[in-house]
């Protein structure tokens, strides 16, 4: 691929780092469904509150998202990148930290606060990195983040919270956020031609145009089928192992044993994985 004027990397690392970015906000905001069973027993949080835990960062995420469209724009993208990454490794290593339900709402909050800008600002710099002809490919990379959240992130987290506790995966994926700050902060240069175009951000005029009726009707749409999946998929966990006393699959560790692993796999993980694929 050609590079852009400002960049002293190829697109296509580019493309690669945001994909990452996109990686650890979702496998952050997956990771804490599977997670309830563990909440309930380690932090004693009613079961009922898990749907809370999930939702304080959509929320949250929401919020700043909507409050980033007036004024991110307004800024060197890189630094906004950094900015927006760091405070979710932070909100995201503080619920490692947390120690009851309070303080692990906080923390989601924290997280999805910076966790909604972050994803908001990685689309724009693929957006003004890659030109027009091959931005749909590149568009296409970066989605690809989700599937691969959902096929190998969250088993492999839950796997490693089986190992190491369940605050192991909220330290990991930190640990893994501040590689990528490392990457973005010596990777991309100042992004700033969307500052020197001298077009300003969209402000109200964003919300003129997501009120007509057919960009209103499929916001509406996309919002009302997220919602009701997630209104069930958070208690799915919960409601397995306290509900249907589930114990994992007991057919996986002698198969495993016959290819000469000797291994017991966590309650959910190997559920996740093959939903996941």
């Amino acid at each position: 691929m050609k590079r852009h004027p400002e960049l002293p990397v190829s697109e296509r690392a580019v493309v690669l780092l945001i994909a990452v970015v996109q990686f650890i906000n979702i496998l952050d905001f997956m990771i804490v469904m599977p997670l309830g069973p563990d909440f309930a027993r380690e932090l004693d949080i009613s079961s009922n509150h898990i749907g809370i835990i999930a939702g304080s960062y959509t929320a949250a995420a929401a919020v700043a998202g909507i409050a980033g469209s007036f004024f991110l724009d307004r800024f060197d993208r890189r630094k906004a990148l950094a900015v927006s990454m760091f405070g979710l490794v932070t909100g995201t290593a503080l619920a490692g930290l947390s120690w009851n339900l309070q303080t692990l709402i906080g923390a989601r909050v924290i997280a999805g606060l910076f966790g909604g800008p972050a994803t908001a600002i990685s689309l724009a710099i693929v957006a003004d990195v890659v030109p027009k002809e091959r931005r749909g490919r590149a568009m296409s990379t970066v989605m690809t983040a989700f599937s691969l959240a959902s096929i190998a992130g969250v088993p492999v987290s839950l796997e490693i919270a089986h190992a190491a506790g369940w605050r192991a995966p909220f330290y990991s994926v930190a640990a893994l956020g501040v590689v990528v700050i490392a990457a973005s902060i010596f990777l991309l240069p100042s992004l700033k031609l969307h500052l020197a175009s001298g077009i300003k951000p969209p402000g109200f005029g964003m919300f003129k145009m997501i009120t007509r009726p057919l960009p209103l009707l499929s916001a509406l749409a996309l919002m009302a089928m997220v919602a009701s999946a997630f209104a069930v998929i958070p208690s799915i966990p919960v409601y397995l192992e306290f509900n249907l006393g589930y114990t994992g699959e007991p057919w996986i560790p002698p198969l495993l044993s016959k290819i000469g692993v000797d291994y017991t796999p966590s309650v959910l993980g190997p559920l996740y994985l093959i939903g996941g694929i």
